[in-house]
């Protein structure tokens, strides 16, 4: 159980790289702002009102200032719901500062991957959301739109059901240090209510080595989990 426990933890290290400290991050939602400890973790008041929108549970997190493999970003809230008496607009920007891993140079590449995801509870003709990932090579604040960013993702979110969308590309030269961040423009009909959960990760192209070694290390958990289930 040892070996497994530090094997695993190997696999962490080469994924996120070991804990350093972490930069503050930022919501801003409308005309207001969250902002996070040095944790890197932000939550806003809980609900936030904005333009009519109520949010609940909404929050982030970054692993800011990044591993040597992977940089991320992520926001999500419970619910989104409009009560207004009318169809509401509000543009929310998600901000983590001061990344310094990964950068190419030493990457062989970069690569910007932007998912969001969720659920529409209460329908409505007038919904529409879009949403953008971006690394801001000035790591200026809110980081969007930035120097790099990903295409326009825009979900159906008409009628109740899940939704789900990911997009990437390709990222050139980027130095130390930059800011990661996601915009979103949130649009609800009157009494519809939905949640969502999105990530930004700038993940970097591993050289052919160390593939080879990230491969070797995932035989040899693989191979003793094995054991550990056959001795069971």
């Amino acid at each position: 159980m040892r070996k497994l426990a530090g094997l695993l933890g190997a696999i962490v290290l080469l994924a996120f790289g070991a804990p350093l400290t972490h930069a503050a991050m930022v919501i801003n939602v409308g005309a207001q702002t969250c902002t996070g400890a040095t944790n890197t973790v932000v939550n806003c008041p809980n609900p936030i009102t904005e333009n009519g929108l109520t949010f609940t549970g909404l929050g982030g997190f970054s692993n800011s200032p990044g591993g040597p493999n992977a940089a991320i970003t992520t926001s999500a809230t419970f619910a989104i719901e409009n009560n207004s008496g009318t169809t509401r607009t509000v543009i929310v920007k998600v901000t983590a500062p001061s990344f310094m891993n990964p950068t190419n140079p030493p990457a062989a590449g970069l690569t910007l991957f932007s998912h969001i995801g969720g659920t529409v509870f209460l329908g409505s003709a007038a919904n529409a959301v879009t949403y953008s990932s971006c690394v801001n090579a000035g790591n200026l604040t809110p980081a969007c739109p930035g120097t790099i960013n990903t295409a326009n993702l825009t979900p159906g979110i008409t009628a109740p059901g899940s939704f789900s969308a990911d997009n990437s590309i390709a990222v050139g030269a980027l130095g130390a240090p930059y800011s990661m961040g996601e915009f979103l423009t949130i649009t609800l009909g009157n009494g519809a209510a939905i949640n969502f959960s999105a990530s930004t990760v700038l993940v970097a192209v591993p050289e052919p080595a160390s593939v080879v070694f990230f491969g070797t290390t995932l035989l040899a958990v693989t191979g003793l989990l094995r054991k550990k289930f056959k001795r069971a």
